[in-house]
């Protein structure tokens, strides 16, 4: 029987393709080597065990319930393979969180249905949820599929808020609390860098403001790009009134604004048991914020009551619930309802 010689292109694609899962299967394997490793060395007592010190606080290498770790082992494992000892102990430490207390993404991360780095980031997020919490969340993303960092980072925030919705409450307001602008050195001396955590109200504000603004810019025919024009609305903005006079050129000649500069969308997934708790007792439960992550209700409640105006709608939309086939109804159509669209929008 003759075969056909793979084209140059072919050959380049397939040899790709077959280092890439190299390369997964390499990750995977140093990944239960240092599980291996780490379950070597067991230890029975606080002051003997590796992790992080956080002034007199022993951080262990992984949540509750997975074992202690000998002191040196990530040392003797850093030696071999000439890695710092912080890095193999991250290593170990995300390793045997991921076996100890994640048993079945750490199989589909061996059977090579998820990658080392996305478990590795699901390790992360799990250390401070509890035993029960992380069997939960073990359950829910089990099986590999498209996970992602958001969608990982939205189900352990459920599973946390669950648990302990005071502490969640109590993250939130520390978050508030350290929120801060920083203007540090650019690349170059031609530009600063602009860093903060803002109020999500504020920072959705002046987002929008900045996009508002690089319009008006580009209205007469300015040449720079839309993130440059935002970059310059900074500087405008920080004027008010050449900020007023800019925006001034989009107002008609009652002095009236012809758009919604101002208005900002907050867009809020909520059961029907999760509003009527809302409304009626204020109880703290998880609430989908989209692209904010899961809020407490106390701080939807903050979000709504700063930014509801005279020029504001409340819209309750109802939209699909993948956990309950009824909503999940048939379409015999080309065109899907309206909830449907909004789903996949």
């Amino acid at each position: 029987m003759t075969m056909t010689p793979l084209s140059p292109r072919v050959r380049v694609l397939e040899a790709a393709k077959d280092a890439v899962a190299r390369r997964m299967r390499a990750d995977a394997d140093l990944l239960a080597t240092a599980a291996d490793w780490a379950l070597l060395h067991p230890v029975s007592e606080a002051e003997d065990a590796a992790g992080w010190c956080f002034g007199e606080d022993l951080i262990p290498l992984a949540g509750e319930g997975a074992p202690w770790v000998a002191e040196f082992a990530p040392a003797e494992l850093a030696a071999v393979l000439g890695w710092k000892t912080e890095t193999v102990a991250e290593l170990m430490g995300d390793a045997l969180e991921l076996a100890a207390r994640l048993p079945h993404i750490y199989r589909d991360i061996q059977e090579l249905r998820l990658s080392v780095s996305l478990g590795r980031y699901l390790a992360e997020q799990t250390r401070d949820v509890s035993m029960d919490g992380a069997r939960r969340v073990d359950k829910m993303l089990r099986g590999g599929g498209k996970l992602t960092r958001p969608f990982i980072r939205r189900v352990v925030d459920e599973v946390r808020l669950y648990e302990d919705p005071d502490r969640a409450a109590a993250d939130e307001q520390n978050a508030l609390a350290s929120r801060r602008v920083e203007v540090r050195p650019g690349r170059t001396p031609a530009t600063l860098e602009l860093v903060g955590d803002l109020d999500v109200a504020d920072g959705v504000a002046f987002d929008q403001a900045l996009s508002r603004v690089a319009a008006v810019l580009g209205e007469p025919g300015d040449g720079e790009g839309f993130e440059v024009r935002r970059a310059r609305a900074v500087g405008i903005l920080a004027d008010p009134a050449a900020a007023l006079a800019l925006l001034n050129r989009d107002r008609g000649t009652t002095g009236e604004s012809t758009g919604r500069a101002g208005r900002a969308d907050l867009v809020l997934t909520l059961d029907l048991a999760t509003l009527a708790d809302l409304a009626t007792r204020g109880v703290i439960g998880p609430v989908d914020a989209g692209r904010y992550g899961t809020a407490t209700t106390n701080l939807v409640k903050t979000w709504v009551a700063d930014w509801l105006g005279v020029d504001t709608r409340i819209v309750v939309r109802p939209v699909l619930d993948l956990t309950d086939p009824t909503t999940v109804p048939a379409v015999d159509g080309h065109d899907p309802p309206e909830a449907m669209t909004w789903y996949v929008r």
